[in-house]
């Protein structure tokens, strides 16, 4: 997103002003229109109480015979009226001849409406009481007769008081919002402020790291950073491994090139047999493949998917009696369907492929691959009915360098790569006597995840 600035911590700014803003308006809407109904109220109230103060008006007229005349309602006009005729007005509604329509249902209607009279639309609440008239001295209580109280005022002013009052709930939930509006900015910023924080730590971390100040991305951070950090650690550790292995091969081609290209250069200072040159050079070039298989080795670090070690080892014999065609060889296997190993297939191969070329180069007529699992462990075990190898010789075998047959090509570190690449993946190699076949038995294990 082009529009979006680079820093994080604007990112969050922006994005969370857009969300306040737009949180800010839709909440503002619901207040214009949830204020009106409260302000509706307040004024209809007003003309209930104004109701309530008429019939203790009309009680007193009963008591004394007059009407109290003190009774300004400002806006408001009124009306009373009972069953027996009696009528009290209002001045404007006596002066105006008003009478308000009278309400039917009888005792406890209620009704708030709009009508037309000589001043003009009015908006009227009319409520019906049955009211006990005072007893006469010497005489029972009497009965309850039905008296109308009306209030009415003019529908423009009914409204103008609704706005009124809608524009002092207005104003006080703006002030109300202000303050509100206030306390989330400084919410947000400090919840900003929070979230960059162990962004903050991290990046001096790696500057840290970057200037040798440390050798990892060190510190505790919340889990969604600290688990990009142990990765970060982890491709740290893989890589440095990865680069310690290659110190450790690149010292041991030139200490063991330094014989090879001796030879080499006598041969070729002296007019020496070109036979003994060629075959050093081709010893060093295996070598110096050798070497680069294992310097490339990915290793147990790695994000590996799971890989079906069947599929795995009929390729290889495919591959292997499609090499050797011309020497062909039984190459027999058995391994479950179900096996997995979690590791790079590069690497497996390199185990794979070594073993097999080793049986290959032994073997008179027969090869067994087998693989099992075992205790968490997968074994993978290559045999062949060749003459087989003493405990010494097996010894020698895994050493680096170490040709027990130099009538067949080959560089001799074949068994000690598959050592070797068996150990990255906390395995091992075994060499051992082939109980079934009679040659030589070289097993691998290796932990299935």
């Amino acid at each position: 997103m082009r529009f979006l600035p680079k820093s994080l911590g604007r990112r969050l700014l922006l994005v969370a002003a857009i969300l306040y803003a737009l949180v800010s308006l839709l909440s503002w809407i619901a207040i214009n229109a949830a204020v009106e109904r409260p302000a509706r109220r307040a004024v209809d109230a007003q003309m209930e109480t104004l109701t309530r103060e008429l019939r203790g008006r009309w009680t007193t007229a009963q008591i004394t015979g007059v009407f109290p005349s003190q009774f300004d309602l400002r806006d408001f006009h009124w009306s009373v009226s009972d069953a027996r005729g009696e009528v009290y007005l209002s001045e404007v509604f006596e002066a105006e001849g008003i009478i308000a329509p009278e309400l039917t249902g009888g005792e406890g209607a209620r009704e708030v409406r709009t009508i037309a009279s000589p001043i003009g639309e009015l908006s009227v609440l009319q409520e019906v009481r049955a009211e006990s008239l005072p007893a006469l001295p010497g005489s029972g209580p009497s009965d309850p007769i039905l008296v109308t109280y009306t209030v009415a005022i003019s529908s423009a002013r009914y409204e103008e008081l609704i706005a009124e009052r809608v524009d002092a709930l207005r104003r006080a939930a703006l002030g109300a919002f202000a303050g509100f509006g206030v306390l989330m900015l400084i919410l947000i910023v400090i919840l900003v402020a929070l979230v960059l924080a162990p962004l903050r730590r991290l990046d001096r971390a790696a500057e840290r790291y970057a200037e040798g100040e440390s050798l990892k991305i060190d510190g505790q951070y919340p889990s969604e950073i600290q688990a990009v950090v142990e990765n970060l650690n982890t491709s740290i550790d893989r890589n440095e491994k990865l680069v310690e292995r290659t110190r450790r091969y690149i010292g041991k081609i030139a200490h063991d090139l330094k014989h090879p290209l001796a030879v080499t250069r006598n041969v070729l200072s002296h007019d020496g047999d070109p036979e003994i040159a060629r075959s050093r050079l081709e010893a060093m070039g295996s070598m110096l493949d050798r070497y680069a298989q294992l310097a490339t080795s990915i290793g147990p670090d790695g994000p590996h998917p799971a890989l079906g070690v069947r599929p795995f080892l009929e390729g290889a014999r495919e591959g292997f009696l499609l090499l050797y065609r011309s020497a062909p060889l039984a190459i027999d296997l058995d391994c479950p369907p179900d096996l997995t190993l979690r590791m790079a297939e590069t690497d497996l191969d390199a185990i794979v492929a070594n073993l097999m070329s080793n049986a290959h180069r032994h073997a008179r007529s027969r090869i067994l691959v087998t693989a099992s699992r075992q205790g968490g462990h997968v074994r993978i075990t290559v045999e062949d009915d060749g003459p087989g190898l003493t405990e010494e010789a097996r010894r020698k075998a895994m050493s680096w360098g170490e040709r027990l047959d130099t009538s067949a090509p080959g560089s001799g570190f074949g068994l000690a790569i598959v050592a070797d690449q068996a150990a990255l993946y906390a395995g091992d190699l075994m060499l051992e006597r082939s109980e079934r076949l009679g040659g030589l038995s070289a097993s691998v294990t290796l932990p299935e995840v």
